[in-house]
């Protein structure tokens, strides 16, 4: 049984010295026959001192979102044989595309509410931000509460129990603001009163009454235990 002998990797996409790159980005290798896997390391610099990332895959294709948008790239191919040593394939360089302004709004925005804070959520598009508008209810213009939010939520505690607020969430890049995603509304809850007490006569009773009207004992020396 004889191997055929170590080819030379290499990278055929991105070509060497492409320009508007797409991201995500994907990688098209030589398909080399001693290959069991592929190394991509991708650096910022042609001597690979500042390697930012490394893809390894048993395919000749491989692609990764890893990468910066308008970024001059270097990019070499290693080979991981059945037997013997690897080899190293000839650099490529290429430059990402420039990023655009958001196109869409942000996906399954959402609000949760508590009683001293609403949460909006969102699913993420591409790699934009979040600016975050309100407007309480009785208010013409929406105000900008947060902006260049890189989570995929924002907590708002700057709001009263029982006023209603409007949300919008806009995503935002470099480039510049995307469309607004629909206005969605929510009541911030009041709080829920648990016990009552009127302090007659300026002394504190041990008599409560709860949320249902019902008078509660809290003294434990009143308690009465039935044997049986």
């Amino acid at each position: 049984f004889k191997l055929a002998e170590s080819e030379e990797p290499a990278v055929l996409m991105p070509e060497s010295g492409a320009e508007e790159v797409p991201i995500p980005t994907t990688f098209v290798l030589k398909r080399c026959e001693n290959a069991s896997r592929y190394k991509v390391e991708i650096a910022t610099d042609p001597e690979f001192t500042d390697i930012v990332h490394t893809l390894e895959t048993t395919s000749s294709v491989v692609t990764t979102d890893a990468l910066l948008y308008d970024t001059q790239y270097y990019a070499r191919v290693t080979t991981k044989e059945y037997l013997g040593d690897g080899r190293t394939g000839e650099t490529v360089s290429f430059r990402t595309e420039k990023q655009q302004a958001p196109d869409k709004p942000l996906n399954n925005v959402k609000l949760e509410n508590d009683i001293d804070a609403v949460l909006v959520q969102w699913d993420p598009v591409d790699k934009n931000a979040a600016n975050i508008l309100r407007k309480a209810e009785g208010e013409q213009d929406f105000t900008l509460i947060a902006e260049n939010i890189t989570e995929n939520g924002y907590l708002d505690s700057q709001v009263e129990a029982g006023k209603t607020y409007t949300y919008v969430v806009i995503p935002v890049n470099d480039a510049g603001e995307g469309p607004a995603g629909e206005e969605l509304s929510v009541t911030v809850k009041e709080p829920e009163v648990l016990f009552t007490d009127n302090f007659d006569d300026g002394t504190i009773s041990d008599l409560w009454t709860d949320a249902e009207g019902n008078q509660v004992n809290t003294n434990a020396d009143d308690a009465v235990v039935e044997d049986g």
